[in-house]
């Protein structure tokens, strides 16, 4: 088994009959899972696995008012332990509880489900306007469906993310004790109320809004405020243009102010765009349950759900075989680094000493 990954692994030890390790004991595991012949068994599992998830797959679709639920299973499994009797290394027990365990826990449900029901995805709705359904998660809809809808909700949430890491950084930086905006704080955190009038008082200014701007665009603005109040310190007079000249107020307080309302307001309207974006999601989400054929549903359930999660179990198992291996190769070449009459020399060699050691202090080491 693997034999060119044995001679890449093990070579002839010190003595005859001995093998040691060719290759640095924290680099069994990448050899172990880099070698093409380990990566050719891997496949050869996964060829033979798939022969039986093809038929399985068949069988499955076929799912009618007719199937017996309870004489599924048997089918499936012992389909499955006959097709991996042959398999060197791989635990096909392993394999064969993963199937049971998901029958139990969900498979054995939907199956009755479509058994009584018949393909079809009933919907529930959560009290926050969530679209779900047991049969067929939202999950799998929207990764095959709303794949666009749900890449805008993920740049939302990051956008949003973004600009309270702004707001925040601002707050730790400029609210601080003794900080330029330690007058307008509360609890901690930033008063937008106070800053709000506070620049109400200060005057118009000609500081444009950030909504309708691109989500980049808002961060980049605010950084751009950021790095003003950075370089206060250089010359106030160029960088607080729009401070009118009979302002009383100090240039770099000012400067911070606006930089922390645009911060607020860029916050707000991501926000506001995580809401648009997971409205359009869930409005979409609801369409789309409710367009769903018969054959969809099938290959929903069958294909991205059934089959999609009994893989995942052989890939564990996978892993966990590739690991095992590595791990024990290690633990072996860790185990007998030393040969015994080494470690006997050793032991021999430091009571040698410990004796010299009494014998100088007049104890005998008899």
């Amino acid at each position: 088994m693997c034999p060119a990954l044995h001679d890449a692994l093990l070579g002839p030890g010190d003595r005859p009959g001995y093998l040691s390790l060719r290759v640095a004991p924290d680099t069994v595991r990448s050899t172990v899972f880099e070698h093409p012949e380990f990566q050719a068994f891997q496949r050869s599992i996964e060829a033979t696995y798939s022969a039986w998830a093809g038929r399985a797959q068949a069988t499955l679709l076929a799912l009618n008012a007719d199937t017996k639920p309870k004489q599924l299973l048997p089918l499936l499994a012992e389909d499955l332990l006959h097709t991996l009797a042959k398999l060197p290394l791989l635990d096909r027990y392993d394999v064969y509880q993963n199937l049971m365990d998901y029958w139990a826990t969900t498979m054995q449900d939907d199956v009755y489900a479509v058994v009584a029901e018949g393909w079809k995805a009933r919907t529930t709705k959560s009290k926050k306007g969530h679209y779900n359904s047991e049969l067929v998660p939202r999950e799998l809809v929207i990764a095959r469906y709303l794949t666009a809808e749900q890449a805008a909700l993920d740049e939302a949430s990051a956008a949003l993310e973004e600009a309270t890491r702004q707001r925040e950084e601002l707050e730790e930086e400029y609210g601080a004790e003794d900080a330029v905006l330690a007058d307008y704080t509360k609890d901690g955190k930033l008063d937008r109320k106070a800053i709000g009038k506070r620049l109400k008082a200060a005057g118009p200014t000609e500081t444009k809004s950030l909504k309708g701007t691109a989500r980049r665009g808002r961060s980049a603005a605010v950084g751009t405020l950021f790095a003003d109040v950075d370089a206060m310190g250089g010359n106030l007079a160029e960088v607080d243009e729009e401070l009118p000249p009979n302002a009383d107020a100090d240039a770099e307080e000012l400067a911070a102010l606006r930089a922390a309302e645009a911060a607020f307001e860029a916050e707000d309207v991501a926000k506001a765009d995580l809401k648009n974006a997971e409205a359009t999601l869930e409005a979409g989400l609801a369409k789309r349950y409710l367009a769903l054929t018969p054959d969809e549903v099938r290959t929903l359930v069958v294909d991205d759900k059934w089959l999609a999660t009994l893989h995942q179990g052989l890939s564990h198992e996978l892993a966990h075989l590739s690991g095992t291996l590595a791990r024990s190769l290690t633990d072996l070449a860790q185990r007998y680094a030393q040969p015994l009459p080494a470690l006997e020399a050793e032991v021999a060699a430091r009571q040698a000493r410990v004796n010299s050691y009494l014998t100088t202090l007049g104890f005998s080491a008899n």
